[in-house]
């Protein structure tokens, strides 16, 4: 969805509140050439260069530059970010009670290697939860693989969540089969669309 200037600042300036972002100056070292990044609580009027060593002072034209912080930049590099955000779905709709638990595998007995994973499993306002992640690209057969989970578990709900952009009618007729096979087993399947990454 486009945004304004206006809404992206007040977005930014949210992820700077919660720490998300971090705000620092990019310095060029006069010696040696080096840009060197340092966060803002870390800054001085001279700052020492990790190249050379020599000191180096803030000029006017340094530059303002935002990272993520190390956690949440770990969290996009181990592709977990589209789970927080189907927790995060979850959660939002919950009323009276939200808890979760951290992706499960799930064995069968005698099995030494996991039979599937649970991306998400939560009870939410009294109901197991179980869900599906896909960040990226997917097919019918994991689908098939997660309905198989389900028939087993046997929870109140099971959810798709996929990136908005991948909602072709190939996914909606997926979910449309996974929805009544579900349906016999009295699990009510439900999918949600997660902004694209």
């Amino acid at each position: 969805t486009p945004v304004s200037e206006d809404e992206m600042r007040r977005g930014l300036n949210e992820l700077l509140a919660r720490n998300v972002l971090r705000a620092g100056v990019v310095v060029r070292c006069a010696h040696c050439g080096i840009e060197s990044w340092f966060h803002v609580d870390d800054i001085r009027q001279f700052n020492e260069c990790a190249g050379c060593g020599n000191p180096r002072p803030i000029t006017v034209g340094a530059e303002w530059r935002y990272r993520l912080n190390s956690l949440v930049k770990r969290c996009v590099s181990a592709r977990i970010m589209a789970v927080l955000q189907a927790l995060a779905s979850i959660a939002q709709l919950s009323m009276t009670c939200f808890l979760y638990s951290p992706n499960l595998e799930i064995y069968r007995a005698g099995d030494k290697s996991a039979w599937r994973e649970l991306d998400v499993a939560c009870v939410s306002d009294g109901e197991l939860v179980i869900g599906e992640v896909k960040d990226g690209a997917f097919d019918k057969h994991e689908l098939e693989r997660f309905a198989d989970a389900a028939e087993l578990i046997r929870p109140d709900r099971a959810a798709v969540f996929i990136p908005f952009d991948r909602f072709d009618t190939k996914a909606q007729q997926w979910f449309s089969e996974l929805h009544a096979r579900l349906a016999t087993a009295g699990i009510r399947a439900e999918i949600y669309q997660l902004p694209s990454v």
